[in-house]
C-alpha cells in the first residue's frame, strides 16, 4: 500500500487571536452582546466624524449628480419620456445617470477592528484621519454619551497610545517614553500626580509588582518631582495586558470620570427611594482575577519609589567615596 501524497499546506491559515504591536485605537469593553456593542462602536464614531468634518462631500456630489442628468436629458423630453415610459425602464434610466455621475457616494472605513483574544473586549484601529489624537477622540465619545445616552451594551472606552508584546525591555522602552511626553511642568509651575491603573485579561506571564516597578523607576528617572496620588491623580498610566499584549497609555483625569465610563453615574438610594444600587455596573471589574484594591497599588507603589530613593542614596555615597 503506497503512502499518502504530501500535500502542502497553502491553505492552513491560523487565525489571528491578539491585538498587533505597534498600533494605537481605541478599546471598548462591553456587557455580554458583542455584535450589538461593534454596532454601537461605529455608530459613535460616525457621528463624531460627520459632526466634526460635515457632510461636504455628500453635498458636492448631489448637485453635480443633478446638473449632469439635467444637462444630459432636456426638460421637455424628460417629461415626454417619463409620461411614455413604464417602471422598469425608468428604474434603468435612474441606475444608469447614478452610475454615470457617481452620486453614490461610498461610506469610507474609518476603523477596522482587531481581535483581542479575550471576551467583552473590543479593539478599533482607526484611520489616518482620526488616529492623531486618541486622547481626544476618547473624551468626544464620553461627552457624546453622558449628554444623550446611546450605548446600550458599551460601558468603557479606553485609549491606547501604543501597543506592544509582553516583552520586558520593549514594554520598559515605550513607557519610558510615554512618561517623558506626558510627564511635564503644568502651566502654574506644578508637577502632575500620577497613578497606576494595571489590569490583566487571560495572561499569567505578567505580574503587577512588575509593571509597578517599571513605572516608578520610569517616572523617578524622567520627572522625580512628580508624586503619587490614589483617589484623584492628574495622570493615570494605563497598564492593561489582553492576551499576549500590553496596551499602554497616559489618560488625564482618569477616576475623576469614572473610568472614562460611558453611562451617567445613578443617583443615590435617598434620592430615588428604592434599593442599594450594585457596585459594579459592568462585568468587566468582577472579572478580573487578577485586579486589586487601590490600597494595595498605593502600598506596592510606595514600596518601589522606597526603593528607587535608597539606590540613588547608594549611588551618591559611592561616588562620592
Amino acid at each position: 500500500m503506497s503512502e499518502k501524497r504530501k500535500r502542502p499546506l497553502h491553505w492552513k491559515h491560523t487565525k489571528q487571536k491578539t491585538v498587533e504591536p505597534g498600533i494605537s485605537g481605541l478599546l471598548f469593553t462591553c456587557s455580554g452582546n458583542e455584535k450589538q456593542a461593534v454596532r454601537e462602536v461605529y455608530n459613535l464614531i460616525d457621528a463624531i466624524a460627520d459632526s466634526s468634518t460635515g457632510c461636504d462631500q455628500t453635498k458636492q456630489t448631489r448637485p453635480s449628480s443633478t446638473e449632469h442628468t439635467c444637462n444630459n436629458i432636456p426638460c421637455a423630453e424628460s417629461d415626454e419620456d417619463s409620461a411614455n415610459e413604464d417602471v422598469a425602464d425608468a428604474i434603468k434610466r435612474f441606475c444608469r445617470n447614478a452610475r454615470e455621475s457617481n452620486s453614490v457616494v461610498r461610506h469610507e472605513r474609518r476603523m477596522r477592528q482587531r481581535p483581542t483574544g479575550v471576551n467583552n473586549c473590543l479593539f478599533f484601529v482607526l484611520n489616518a484621519e482620526l488616529a492623531d489624537d486618541v486622547y481626544s477622540l476618547a473624551d468626544r465619545i464620553v461627552a457624546m454619551a453622558l449628554e444623550k445616552p446611546c450605548c446600550r451594551t458599551l460601558q468603557r472606552v479606553i485609549p491606547v497610545e501604543v501597543t506592544c508584546q509582553v516583552n520586558m525591555p520593549v514594554v520598559n522602552r515605550e513607557i519610558c517614553r510615554l512618561v517623558a511626553k506626558h510627564f511635564v511642568v503644568n502651566s502654574d509651575g506644578k508637577w502632575p500626580t500620577y497613578s497606576v491603573d494595571y489590569k490583566t485579561r487571560n495572561n499569567s506571564s505578567m505580574r503587577r509588582t512588575d509593571a509597578l516597578k517599571m513605572v516608578c523607576e520610569a517616572v523617578s528617572q524622567m520627572a522625580p518631582l512628580c508624586r503619587t496620588d490614589l483617589d484623584k491623580p492628574d495622570i493615570a498610566v494605563l497598564f492593561h495586558v489582553l492576551h499576549n499584549t500590553i496596551l499602554l497609555s497616559c489618560v488625564k483625569r482618569f477616576y475623576q470620570r469614572r473610568k472614562m465610563s460611558l453611562h451617567k453615574e445613578q443617583e443615590s438610594p435617598e434620592a430615588t427611594g428604592n434599593k442599594t444600587i450594585p457596585r459594579y455596573i459592568d462585568g468587566e471589574d468582577n472579572g478580573d482575577t487578577n485586579g486589586c484594591n487601590r490600597q494595595s497599588v498605593g502600598r506596592t507603589l510606595e514600596r518601589c519609589n522606597d526603593n528607587v530613593g535608597v539606590d540613588g542614596e547608594e549611588r551618591q555615597q559611592t561616588d562620592t567615596q
